[in-house]
């Protein structure tokens, strides 16, 4: 195991893109491959490995490719079996999701599995119960909680770092700007490609000298230059929200570059839960 440094950057991929529904299934179908390579390569690049939450019916869909992944020496981790979010699932049936998006990880060959994030960041409060779950299964943490208020799902009151949970599991909120108007995941998704490039880069900075990690999450389609427009339905009679799903794809790998040649480190999560928080310090 790869000993985590300061600034520590803990960059994600949420593979989810081909998802369950039918509605935007042909937009999306066979698109996942080819953008995970893109990362592979971009990592494999800079010497580094990260997490990939994976989705069940991903993991059934292309075993190879969590084999390539793993190959490449990143981590595996759950992201749900069919992506629902936590408020449609209780104790029983977020098991039930669990063992089949544990089952698809391990048919294709993965053999450790530590790590769960919950679609749409979708662990609140009245879900809290997920921990003890997730402890009951095995897991060492979870990267699923939106520290703040928000408009779809979030844990106000949420410790804004990583906090141990119910039965020893580790929770790694997600890491926000802080600021009253616009607490918004900065490190992540449509908020690192849509915000100014130079506040971004003054947020990680921020976040480093405070030694905290940047807790960050992406998609495959986050790079993705040749999905055609409109290929989120959700979106479809809201134009504002539909062009933020594409502004700035292709700059994506030139600002994570800037973000590293300023001295962020990307690890994995089961690593920095092994050497940083397991040993009493959020950064060694």
């Amino acid at each position: 195991m790869s000993q985590v440094s300061e600034n520590v950057f803990l960059f994600s991929v949420d593979v989810e893109d081909d998802r369950p529904g039918p509605d935007n299934q042909n937009e999306f179908s066979g698109r996942v491959p080819g953008n995970v390579d893109r990362y592979l390569d971009f990592l494999k690049k800079h010497r580094m490995t990260c997490t990939f939450f994976v989705l069940g019916n991903i993991a059934r869909k292309y075993p190879d490719l969590l084999r390539k992944i793993e190959d490449h020496g990143h981590e595996i981790a759950c992201h749900s079996d069919q992506h629902r979010p936590m408020d449609q699932l209780d104790k029983t049936s977020f098991k039930v999701d669990l063992e089949r998006n544990l089952a698809a990880i391990k048919e294709a060959g993965i053999a450790k599995v530590s790590g769960f994030r919950a679609p749409f960041l979708s662990l609140t409060e009245s879900s809290s119960w997920a921990h003890g779950v997730l402890a009951e299964m095995g897991f060492t943490y979870s990267s699923s909680v939106l520290p703040a208020k928000n408009p779809h799902y979030g844990w106000d009151g949420f410790a804004k770092e990583p906090t141990l949970c119910e039965g020893g599991v580790w929770e790694i909120p997600i890491t926000l700007s802080g600021f009253p108007v616009l607490n918004v995941p900065f490190g992540g998704g449509v908020y690192f490609r849509a915000l100014p490039y130079s506040l971004v880069a003054t947020l990680f900075s921020r976040t480093f000298k405070r030694h905290k990690p940047v807790v960050s999450y992406f998609h495959p389609y986050d790079i993705d230059l040749q999905q055609r427009p409109n290929a989120f339905p959700e979106f479809a009679d809201r134009p504002f929200f539909n062009w933020l799903m594409y502004v700035n794809r292709k700059q994506m790998f030139k600002r994570l570059e800037g973000v590293l040649v300023s001295g962020a480190r990307i690890c994995r999560y089961d690593e920095y839960v092994a050497s940083c928080l397991n040993s009493g310090s959020t950064h060694v």
